[in-house]
């Protein structure tokens, strides 16, 4: 049709996949640059990830001793307020974190990122997380979940803060 010129216009229904429908159109409404270049929206020397972005991010959170230390610390407190009040049920502390953050990619983040525009509250994301990470088969220390789940949904808020506050 339009190679050969006999119209400029068609009704047929295209086939491709938008990258990230949901934030693409939202961040155009709120006009978050930053989200609108990582879905694509804006053009680019190659494209963009946003799913890839926040993992990109929460792998950075896991890897900074700064950040890792205050979880740790949070993990702590959590777990001296059990033992207080369950004495009958105390659980061992546990002072260390194994999780390697290469494992963390945008499969894993992908339906987090999605309901996040959509008012996906902190348990819905959790479970999203915990489902992909199961998914991958990866054996995680239960202690050990937490930690991630905060650097995936932190990750998130870190990467694309404007889009975020859509939620507030």
């Amino acid at each position: 049709l339009f190679v050969t010129e006999e119209r400029d216009t068609t009704r047929v229904f295209i086939g491709r996949d938008a990258s990230c429908s949901g934030i693409q159109i939202l961040s155009s409404v709120i006009g978050d640059l930053k989200a609108m270049e990582f879905t694509n929206v804006i053009p680019s020397d190659a494209p963009q990830d946003a799913y890839g972005e926040v993992a990109r991010v929460a792998r950075d959170l896991l890897r900074d001793p700064v950040w890792l230390k205050d979880q740790l610390d949070a993990r702590q407190e959590k777990n001296d307020a059990w033992n207080a009040k369950n004495p009958d049920r105390l659980r061992e502390p546990r002072s260390i974190f194994e999780f390697d953050p290469d494992q963390l990619d945008r499969s894993v983040l992908k339906t987090c990122v999605m309901v996040t525009g959509y008012g996906g509250t902190y348990l819905s994301k959790r479970e999203y997380i915990l489902e992909a990470l199961d998914d991958k088969g990866l054996e995680i220390h239960p202690a050990d979940r937490s930690i991630i789940i905060n650097a995936c949904i932190q990750g998130m808020d870190q990467a694309f803060p404007e889009y975020k506050q859509l939620n507030n």
